[in-house]
């Protein structure tokens, strides 16, 4: 299915800050095409994201009309060949996405570009067009109104850049705020059984910080954290894969939540007949306590 915001566009093509409209570049066969593909995937990316039509000719009472594609030249706009133009023009690279689309009462299919924005650094033509043509190497470029690609020049043009980095990194801050505050329930889910089994192993730490001292640091008298998990299925094809998969999880301290599974001193060990390894830590100013994670394997 078409995404309607795309189909629309497309029923009603105009060239804007984000829109931009291109014939079928002889189906990317000449590095010059490539060089101007490039140039546009730039200045939109650098704009905030935009997508590129293509495979229509010059405007006609202020419309764009299809193009015919030549051999070859519809089948040229494949994912890999896009990305591969990015790699080689466009530094840092960025992931853009292509659909196919129709307009309404036409059976001919055109390739959309979706070029991705809200980057934290601008993107610059890492190499230049063949015989000095646009883009040159170094030059960073961004859109301009009537829906125009240039080199940012102006105090203005390096203003505006900046200002929407700085933004799009206030966002990604906001993001991961949020998601420790609230995290979503695609990565965490509530699990009834698990927190019996998180209740039960808080027990038996409790029986044993009891033989201490009252004031020894295994007690945690300022106070823990904890962190459980599960991992159904388990596809994990051994320990090793399964702690680099961990390394991934949200950290809500600053530290990472789970010790080397594959270490022997805190590798799982299944305990009170419990179908699968699992493992509690006990964590004191974001540091594990040895000895007391051995005690709570399950």
């Amino acid at each position: 299915m078409t995404d309607p915001r795309i189909q629309a566009l497309v029923d009603n093509l105009q060239e804007n800050l984000d829109v931009e409209v291109k014939n079928w570049l002889n189906g990317l066969r000449g590095n010059g095409d490539k060089a101007k593909l490039a140039k546009e995937i730039i200045a939109l990316a650098n704009g905030g994201g935009g997508r590129i039509f293509i495979g229509f000719e010059d405007k006609k009472d202020n419309f764009f009309l299809e193009a015919e594609p030549k051999e070859g030249e519809l089948e040229a706009f494949t994912q890999d060949a896009i990305a591969e133009i990015v790699q080689r023009y466009v530094s840092p690279p960025c992931q853009c996405r292509v659909e196919m689309v129709s307009r309404k009462g036409s059976e001919n299919q055109h390739p959309v570009i979706i070029v991705p924005g809200k980057h934290r650094t601008p993107l610059f033509a890492k190499k230049g067009g063949p015989q000095n043509e646009s883009p040159a190497a170094g030059k960073v470029y961004i859109r301009r109104s009537g829906g125009y690609s240039e080199e940012a020049r102006t105090q203005d043009d390096w203003e505006k850049l900046i200002d929407r980095l700085v933004k799009a990194r206030q966002e990604d801050m906001l993001d991961s705020i949020r998601e420790i505050l609230n995290p979503s329930s695609e990565v965490l889910v509530k699990d009834e059984g698990l927190d019996i089994w998180h209740d039960k192993n808080i027990e038996v730490w409790q029986q044993k910080v009891n033989e201490f001292p009252k004031d020894a640091p295994p007690r945690l008298k300022n106070g823990f954290w904890t962190v459980i998990f599960s991992i159904s299925p388990f596809q994990a094809e051994g320990l090793t894969k399964l702690d680099k998969a961990l390394k991934t999880m949200p950290k809500f301290s600053g530290w990472p939540p789970f010790t080397y599974l594959y270490q022997d001193e805190y590798r799982p060990r299944p305990q009170d007949n419990c179908r699968a390894p699992r493992k509690i830590a006990v964590f004191s100013h974001g540091r594990t306590l040895p000895g007391y994670e051995k005690s709570l394997h399950n």
